[in-house]
């Protein structure tokens, strides 16, 4: 099986590894998509031994025998504790999370860390209200973009966005817009 790792040198390779097999409560992925999120990319810059692919998206190949919120055979989104950046991951059941059919891989790859930290940020840290005002810094990222968009979902009037350049800005006011023309379709019907 390939997986992307780093090297002693903190060099970014192709190995070979064992396909790794479950354990009882925990499932075997064969990844169809992985994401690139900033903390593979500050982990490639820091140079350090660590799993490369917080997330991935597949097809459950195989489960533990204590496992029972996924079948073989599911399409998933996880957190694997092995690399997402490989052929097979291996994630405990809790962190296995089942994708719908109309959500394409596309989709479901670019979803997981982003959207599962926008929505803790935004529900459960603080239950975000329509007369709260909100900065997002970092806005034009993955994180801000979607946690715009949950916050103009809850009705949140007054959100500010930084941008570490001016050139980044569009993309917060596509979100913005996109957000706003969706709700403003979901009235009409």
């Amino acid at each position: 099986m390939r997986a992307v790792t780093l090297d002693k040198k903190g060099e970014v390779i192709v190995s070979e590894n064992v396909k790794p097999e479950p354990g009882a409560r925990e499932v075997r992925i064969r990844v169809v998509m992985s994401s690139l999120n900033f903390a593979d990319l500050k982990q490639i810059r820091s140079g350090s031994k660590a799993v490369l692919g917080l997330d991935c998206v597949g097809i459950v190949e195989k489960v533990g025998d204590k496992v029972s919120k996924v079948k073989t055979g599911d399409r998933v989104m996880a957190f694997p504790f092995t690399s997402g950046h490989a052929e097979f991951a291996i994630a405990t059941e809790a962190l296995v999370f089942p994708i719908s059919a109309e959500i394409g891989w596309e989709q479901a790859a670019a979803a997981p860390i982003v959207t599962f930290l926008s929505y803790f940020l935004t529900h459960k840290i603080h239950k975000l209200l329509p007369e709260d005002t909100m900065i997002v810094h970092a806005a034009s990222g993955g994180v801000g973009t979607t946690i715009i968009q949950l916050a103009k979902n809850l009705g949140v009037q007054t959100i500010i966005g930084t941008v570490g350049n001016l050139s980044k800005a569009d993309a917060v006011y596509k979100a913005v817009s996109y957000t706003h023309l969706r709700a403003h379709e979901t009235r009409g019907n």
